[in-house]
């Protein structure tokens, strides 16, 4: 197949594949080179046996290339950034995106008196137990490579699995400012970072979620004040919060008429 695609060069646009265990890096290159400068969206998932490609993109320039889409266990790090200038959504090893795994969404009734500016939704990620262990991309990425790198286009990031500290969150941000979609693992200083930098943000998944009342609302000052950042700082324009459980929303709640 690979072969076939490779002798066609056919102007692809958009390009979804399987990559195996006999996916050998020279395979994946040589089919980025043959497509590399018509490839607008690049999808590929990974079979249980596929292999790791730590050289992604193998020093490939793929200066039309829009979005990508990548299994768990494809990539080792986000360094491949600095070959799509134009990037505008990436999605890596997301189960809400990509993976066929069933997920249980439920509304809960909670902040309906903020004016429709925050939509909160609880969801229930099941446990991934066919899926193997989640490679640890951010903690990989060299950000010292990425460090002139700006996306002003990049509206979307998605990683599964990882939880990001709040300094790998504000290595982030500088790289991709403008995003208005994030799904990633998070705790309270990841959290309290993403309030602080990515302001014009209208969905956030968070899974895993790490992140307590504190993490939400900060440290309480008095009645109904809490130190900043917090979630407050998204009023604007958030329209989505995802979390997997939905205990934290009852003191969300009770405190709305002073938050926002």
């Amino acid at each position: 197949m690979a072969t076939s695609l490779k002798h066609l060069k056919l102007p692809l646009k958009n390009f979804f594949f399987e990559v195996g265990h006999k996916t050998e890096d020279h395979i994946f290159r040589e089919l980025l080179q043959v497509h590399a400068e018509t490839l607008v969206e690049l999808f590929v998932l990974k079979e249980r046996s596929g292999i790791l490609y730590p050289n992604f993109c193998f020093g490939i320039h793929l200066p039309y290339l829009t979005t990508l889409r990548f299994g768990n266990g494809i990539v080792a790090n986000l360094n491949f950034l600095k070959h799509m200038p134009v990037l505008k959504s990436v999605s890596l090893g997301s189960g809400t995106d990509m993976l066929c795994w069933n997920v249980i969404i439920w509304s809960i009734n909670c902040c309906q008196t903020v004016a429709n500016m925050i939509a909160f939704t609880a969801v229930c990620f099941p446990p991934p137990e066919d899926v193997e262990e989640w490679y640890p991309i951010i903690s990989n990425t060299n950000f010292d490579e990425l460090n002139n790198l700006v996306f002003p286009t990049m509206r979307k990031f998605a990683i599964a699995g990882h939880i990001c500290t709040g300094e790998q969150i504000g290595k982030l941000a500088k790289i991709m400012p403008n995003l208005t979609k994030l799904n990633d693992g998070l705790g309270n200083d990841g959290f309290q970072m993403v309030c602080s930098t990515w302001k014009n943000l209208q969905k956030l998944v968070i899974h895993p979620f790490q992140v307590d009342e504190v993490g939400l609302l900060g440290n309480k000052i008095g009645k109904g004040r809490y130190h900043l950042p917090n979630i407050t700082d998204l009023q604007g324009n958030l329209r989505v919060f995802f979390e997997k459980g939905s205990k934290i929303f009852e003191q969300i709640s009770s405190n709305e008429k002073y938050l926002f």
